[in-house]
């Protein structure tokens, strides 16, 4: 119960850094929760420097890099297990 940007700043503490999963190395060493939604890598980050400073030191292109705040989507998806769209 709430407004929706304090349900999400209650639920989130980190943002999602997103990237072209077709340019990530297989064998890149990934700190943080990662999952993939139409062929985009998405890491949960609570540190956008450090996490791009990681990519960059693994040679991982940043052309496609986005860095997006949760949404109510995300919310529902973390409280429910899965997405409006199944």
């Amino acid at each position: 119960e709430g407004t929706p940007k304090a349900l999400l700043k209650s639920h989130f503490k980190q943002v999602f850094v997103c990237l072209n999963q077709a340019e990530i190395p297989t064998d890149m060493i990934i700190n943080g929760l990662t999952s993939s939604d139409n062929g985009q890598l998405i890491i949960e980050s609570t540190s956008v420097e450090q996490t791009i400073s990681e990519l960059i030191e693994q040679g991982v292109p940043l052309n496609s890099l986005q860095v997006r705040n949760p949404t109510l989507e995300d919310l529902f998806l973390k409280l429910t297990g899965h997405s409006l769209r199944e």
